[in-house]
């Protein structure tokens, strides 16, 4: 019988497609241990290749998927699959918005249906055109220093959260803020798109859109809440009943490190605290101070 453990990756000379590698290691128990350490040396591969083109991958575990900085993925559509510790791109050791533009990994119209993402890690990355349709973020899953052009969340998603500030994210545990020159080529990417996120499908997760400017965020009103700088700056704002007893504080202090001029608030219903929260977000909002 034979065993097959799967590795994935993204091959970097061929950007638009993907190609998975499959290690075949024979079954241990008719092996000695010099055959093993033989076979270990001298692994034996062999290749699937997806076109590119609408190709779908269905009922998948893949582990170790890789999309190196620079290179590419689109057309594919990914439906009940669980990808385990996959890396796509890489933070630049350098301060330079060109050195990060050419680095810039890309993963265009890409689809992930009832999937489930474990320690996945996305780096200066551009979504495009991307759809999670109740597909989970789940434990150990970053995303630090990605733009987004049209990427629709719908259903429940986990977490999906962006940081601003390096005081911000050091204090949430979080990666790293970008340098600021790469921040305001950032600024500059979004004044050319027609939107960056639709929320209206999101049934529930914890968001965080850092940088990501709130106009261009399609919401659900019933769980969204936007807050101008103005109001969030505002001693009133912290005296609204049930505020102080919420995630909503760590949230307004840290858009206050911020030079952004307004802060999205997104309630989870699948949260502990979830009745205290929208009961909170709902009196800021007949009090004026959320929209």
């Amino acid at each position: 019988m034979l065993v097959r453990t799967l590795y994935a990756y993204y091959a970097v000379d061929l950007p638009t497609h993907i190609v998975f590698s499959y290690q075949t290691r024979r079954d241990e128990g008719r092996l000695t241990e010099e055959n093993r350490n033989a076979e270990d040396r001298e692994r034996r591969r062999c290749t699937t290749r997806w076109s590119g083109e609408g190709e779908r991958i269905e009922d998948r575990e893949l582990a170790e998927l890789r999309l190196e900085s620079g290179a590419a993925a689109e057309d594919v559509h990914l439906e009940h699959c669980t990808l385990l510790d996959g890396r796509a791109g890489a933070r630049p050791q350098s301060d330079k918005p060109r050195e990060w533009s050419a680095a810039r990994t890309i993963i265009r119209n890409v689809t992930l249906a009832r999937c489930e993402l474990v320690r996945c890690v996305a780096s200066n990355v551009l979504f495009e055109n991307v759809l999670l349709e109740r597909t989970k973020l789940a434990f150990g899953t970053e995303l630090d220093g990605c733009l987004f052009d049209r990427v629709t969340l719908r259903g429940d998603i986990g977490s999906f959260e962006l940081w601003y500030t390096a005081r911000a994210a050091g204090a949430l545990g979080c990666v790293e803020a970008l340098p600021d020159a790469v921040r305001k080529a950032h600024a500059s990417f979004y004044d050319k798109v027609s939107w960056a996120l639709d929320l209206t499908g999101l049934k529930s997760g914890r968001i965080h859109i850092g940088d990501i400017p709130v106009e261009l965020v399609r919401v659900n009103p019933e769980i969204c809440f936007v807050v101008s700088r103005e109001h969030a700056m505002s001693d009133d704002f912290m005296k609204v009943e049930g505020v102080e007893y919420t995630n909503i504080t760590n949230d307004v202090w840290a858009f206050r490190n911020t030079t952004r001029s307004s802060l999205l608030l997104v309630a989870n219903p699948r949260a502990k605290g979830f009745k205290l929260e929208i009961a909170a977000l709902r009196n800021l909002r007949r009090a004026g101070l959320v929209t």
